[in-house]
């Protein structure tokens, strides 16, 4: 998954287990004529677990064209917030393991960093895949997120006081008689 921010200046590119953040920088480098180049931005995030339990089965071979990827990815308008949707991702909820439920995490750059803005998202149910669509607003403070298939839904959230508040009712396939969140 790829997002570039809406300046074209910064580039977030998803791989298996982290996100990398380019920022293009002007000026010459040696042989390249004035070109500018793409320059990592902070360390990778690092997203450990994003493959989980169908990243190895069958089951990813069958589930929407839209989790064929780890990771996805959404960039805010200015390039300092990034979304990340890990919709393979497990987690535990009433100590139950939930399989593919996925996560969600957004984060801020502060000084070349990038930090965790607010808590993470989980999805409420095993094979949910929380997170295999996400879009961030052009200021990144409001958020939708995808869950896909028949049964999927559209969540929105912003960002109030460091956390990621719902925003509007939640947004069903069944409403829309359609498949939505993917």
């Amino acid at each position: 998954s790829l997002s570039l921010s809406g300046d074209g200046a910064t580039l977030a590119v998803a791989n298996t287990n982290s996100v990398l953040i380019y920022r293009l920088e002007e000026g010459p480098e040696e042989g390249d004529d004035d070109a500018p180049n793409w320059m990592p931005y902070g360390s990778a995030i690092m997203q450990p677990g994003c493959g989980g339990a169908a990243a190895d089965s069958v089951l990813r071979e069958s589930v929407s064209f839209a989790l064929r990827s780890d990771i996805v990815v959404d960039l805010s308008s200015h390039g300092k917030t990034v979304a990340i949707g890990c919709p393979l991702s497990s987690s535990s909820a009433n100590g139950m393991e939930q399989e593919n439920s996925g996560r969600v995490e957004i984060y801020q750059e502060t000084n070349g960093a990038w930090e965790l803005s607010g808590e993470p998202l989980f999805g409420g149910k095993a094979g949910g895949f929380l997170g295999a669509s996400v879009s961030l607003s052009s200021s990144g403070t409001t958020l939708a997120v995808g869950t896909p298939g028949p049964e999927g839904n559209v969540q929105v959230f912003k960002m109030e006081q460091d956390e990621w508040v719902p925003h509007g009712e939640i947004i069903e396939s069944s409403s829309l008689l359609i498949s939505v969140g993917s």
